[in-house]
């Protein structure tokens, strides 16, 4: 049961690392949030998520260029 709980976890973790890849790729400021305004942080994350969502339904199809740019520098 923990092998198969373990294996779950880690694909889900995969898709998670992906997500905020292609967000901070798209959006760069996400890279340089002000850690000191941590009230602020998820905000930014949701309005990013947001207009994520707007450039799909307008198919912005460059997906994979944003998410190997927010995969650099980490």
């Amino acid at each position: 049961a923990q092998k198969r709980f373990n294996d779950i976890l880690s694909k889900v973790r995969q898709v998670i690392e992906r997500a905020f890849a292609l967000l901070k790729g798209r959006f760069r400021r996400l890279k340089y949030l002000d850690m000191n305004r941590t009230d602020m942080i998820p905000f930014v994350i949701i309005a990013c998520t947001v207009l994520h969502n707007i450039c799909l339904e307008k198919l912005d199809e460059n997906i994979e260029e944003y998410i190997i740019e927010g995969q650099e520098n980490e």
